[in-house]
């Protein structure tokens, strides 16, 4: 009965905690993610790297600039975060439970994780679409104040509707999102082996996670970055590859990577900080 009621609690502290994930990755991460998109979506020749981005950007727009498209993942990723922990930990449990396990108390095997990633991944993607749109918009907006994440969205359902416009991109995205198995797997087999500090197995996660799926990434911020006609998924990894060979797939590869460190490390670092603050053992 004791091990029900302390699965029963958890339940709803995987949810509390995933929202405080969200706003510490999109705070600790948002400057290197605009740089990455940027770097993603610039015409060849536009910037020489990262750093040549990072003071172009700075100089031409201010600093502020960085933060450009921020306010949407800082309002859903809270809310995405919730679901997306909420939804894994309990298909861990699910899973915890088909095999005869207590939930809670056993914990899941790396397949068990990474399965319940791939499902969890696919079903957030229609609340990521939406918000990842306006963003890289947003991000790629290179003129000095830029415009609102209102104004934005109105524009893009007035001009391009829901299909076209507010999920465009969302083949990709789905693709992105289910690659959590190695976001989620990659934090699993850190902490089983060893790794007991959030902030490194965190890192670790993120690591795993951008390694896993980032062409796909590419394609999403091209396919979402574009104003002219529709551009799917498909015609925008043809065109990627037309211009820039295999090493397109990977431009803004660095800053990504020195991203998933800190974001992530910040990420992870909160969800237990406030699930263990919730639910002490």
């Amino acid at each position: 009965m004791g091990g029900e009621k302390k699965a029963e609690r958890k339940g709803w502290v995987h949810f509390v905690a995933g929202a405080a994930s969200g706003c510490a990755l999109v705070l600790a991460g948002h400057p290197f993610d605009t740089v990455k998109v940027r770097l993603q979506t610039a015409q060849a020749g536009h910037f020489k790297g990262p750093l040549a981005c990072v003071v172009s950007t700075v100089k031409k727009e201010g600093p502020f600039a960085l933060y450009k498209g921020v306010l949407p993942p800082l309002l859903m990723t809270s809310g995405v975060n919730t679901v997306l922990f909420g939804l894994q930990y309990n298909f861990c449990d699910a899973f915890v439970r088909r095999r005869g396990g207590v939930a809670g108390v056993d914990k899941p095997t790396l397949p068990e994780v990474m399965a319940s990633a791939v499902m969890s991944g696919a079903m957030i993607s229609a609340l990521v679409t939406p918000m990842e749109g306006i963003k890289t918009r947003l991000q790629v907006d290179y003129t000095v104040g830029g415009r609102s994440a209102f104004d934005c969205t109105k524009e893009v359902l007035r001009s391009q509707g829901l299909r076209y416009g507010v999920y465009r991109g969302w083949g990709p995205v789905v693709l992105c999102r289910m690659s959590n198995y190695a976001y989620f797997g990659g934090y699993h087999l850190a902490t089983t082996n060893g790794v007991d500090n959030s902030v490194l197995a965190g890192a670790t996660a993120g690591l795993f996670y951008w390694l896993s799926c980032y062409p796909f990434d590419v394609v999403k911020a091209r396919v979402m970055a574009n104003t002219g006609e529709h551009l799917g998924m498909t015609s925008a990894a043809k065109q990627l590859y037309s211009e820039f060979g295999v090493r397109g797939f990977f431009r803004g590869f660095t800053p990504t990577i020195l991203r998933a460190f800190p974001a992530n490390a910040a990420a992870f670092s909160a969800y237990d900080f406030v699930s263990k603050t919730l639910n002490p053992a």
